[in-house]
């Protein structure tokens, strides 16, 4: 067998795993679902967050809907915590650690 092979044999349980954990941790309620949000290393202090953030998050209040992402990085979740999100739950499913994270709408609060 291809050595290809032999690591994915190995790895598709672990991500299937893993799927099926962010899949329960996601919130039953409506939702945005924030993914693949990231800016270069270089571009930090810059206001690319507050960009990228801003105008969905502002949608978010205005429709009192909540949103939803999820990290791998751990230094993401201060930065995260400064728009209104809260760490609701760390996965560890054989690989790296991801955080969850829900904010409310402005004036409301989380619920699962």
């Amino acid at each position: 067998m291809p050595p290809a092979m032999a690591a994915m044999r190995t790895r598709i349980p672990r991500a299937v795993a893993l799927l099926r954990a962010l899949h329960h941790a996601r919130p039953s309620h409506p939702h945005w679902y924030l993914a693949m949000l990231g800016a270069d290393p270089l571009a930090r202090g810059r206001g690319v967050s507050s960009a990228l953030f801003g105008p969905r998050l502002a949608e978010c209040d205005a429709t009192a809907t909540a949103a939803h992402l999820e990290t791998g990085n751990a230094s993401n979740v201060l930065l995260y915590e400064r728009y209104g999100f809260t760490l609701t739950t760390v996965l560890s499913t054989a690989g790296p650690s991801v955080r969850v994270m829900d904010r409310a709408p402005a004036g409301t609060r989380v619920r699962s």
